[in-house]
């Protein structure tokens, strides 16, 4: 991972991640309440958009493995444009879903069985 990305933003771009961040935050808040809204995708984006502030929070979410897949991926995607990355963080979303679900059924048939 390059923490050097973290330190060479600008006061803007960190305002900036930090604002959008706290909303994603908020969502995902609301996300777990309603039904309606994916509040586990918010919550990561929030912390994506916190790694990028905080090396901190980098570190943190470094610790998980799907949350240094996302960092690479969404790396990565820093020159496409912005209806393919909404697309890229769409499909990651449906992705971590999935893999939700089927923990979530493997951690239940285990408990039946045993």
């Amino acid at each position: 991972m390059n923490h050097s990305r973290t330190r060479q933003l600008g006061k803007v771009t960190k305002a900036i991640y930090l604002i959008v961040g706290v909303m994603f935050l908020m969502l995902g808040m609301l996300g777990f309440i309603l039904p309606v809204i994916p509040g586990l995708l918010f919550i990561v984006l929030a912390v994506y958009l916190f790694s990028k502030v905080s090396l901190r929070v980098r570190r943190f979410s470094e610790r998980s493995p799907v949350m240094v897949e996302m960092h690479s991926r969404l790396d990565r995607s820093s020159h496409l444009p912005i209806l393919a990355r909404i697309k890229l963080v769409s499909l990651m979303a449906v992705e971590m879903t999935v893999r939700a679900m089927a923990a979530l059924t493997e951690r239940m048939t285990s408990r039946r069985g045993a």
